[in-house]
């Protein structure tokens, strides 16, 4: 029996990585004996809704690696296959930087402000790969397919210049501490944490489930399925994954 696809009610003839495989150091770049692509999570797909070679997952490889929580993997994956790729192709990096501003950074260590640079990011298009991203993710962990709205709320995004910046980044800091809460103790899920981990918050009943992805460290994002909303669509657990520890 074919399974179905993640996304729709299509064939799932293919796989489809969550997250996309690029964001996972290939082991030529690592050293010896170092795998980052061990038991990569894999959802079936049909070709549409197959992102494989995507620029939107080029896209959302270069912002989560650059932006301001990444860790050392990050930086080293920066290092490496971003760098060959900017050399070969560099016109998505040229325009995700075209607009930068110049701002000032608390270091977490001596809270010291130090120099930095902000940039612009296609926000909808950012939005959406993660939102791909949670739908693979719900499917994998519960077998099942995610038919409603999903609320995406990157913790590390700050709003700059807009009229109602100082609104949007105290929503965003109250969104991340409550996360912090919601999510201390959680179990995390995940065989390559270093680059990416998530855990699960779901109460009985009509209560949103919640789920927080963590890219590169802390690079957090915070999503909300909204239980109201259309039915989960249900997927014989034989053409699902398992969850991973």
């Amino acid at each position: 029996m074919t399974p179905t696809c993640y996304m729709c009610d299509e064939p799932g003839t293919t796989v489809e990585h969550v997250p996309p495989k690029c964001l996972f150091p290939d082991g030529k770049d690592l050293a010896t004996g170092v795998n980052l692509r061990n038991r990569l999570i894999t959802v079936p797909s049909c070709k549409k809704h197959n992102t494989r070679f995507s620029r939107d997952d080029e896209f959302l490889m270069y912002v989560l690696v650059i932006n301001l929580p990444a860790n050392d993997t990050a930086f080293h994956h920066f290092q490496t296959k971003i760098l060959r790729a900017m050399r070969h192709n560099p016109s998505l990096m040229k325009r995700l930087l075209a607009n930068t501003h110049r701002v000032y950074v608390k270091r977490p260590s001596d809270k010291i402000l130090v120099p930095s640079l902000a940039y612009d990011i296609d926000t909808s298009r950012f939005s959406d790969a993660l939102e791909k991203i949670a739908r693979g993710i719900y499917f994998h962990h519960f077998h099942k397919r995610w038919q409603g709205d999903i609320q995406v709320r990157p913790e590390f995004l700050v709003s700059l210049d807009q009229p109602d910046s100082i609104q949007t980044n105290d929503l965003t800091q109250t969104i991340a501490s409550a996360s912090d809460m919601l999510f201390a103790g959680s179990p995390s899920y995940g065989a390559n944490p270093s680059v990416f981990r998530y855990q699960v918050y779901d109460l009985p009943g009509a209560a949103p489930l919640m789920m927080r992805f963590r890219f590169y460290g802390e690079g957090c994002v915070t999503l909300i399925f909204n239980k109201r909303e259309l039915p989960s669509v249900l997927v014989p657990p034989e053409t699902a994954g398992a969850p991973s520890n």
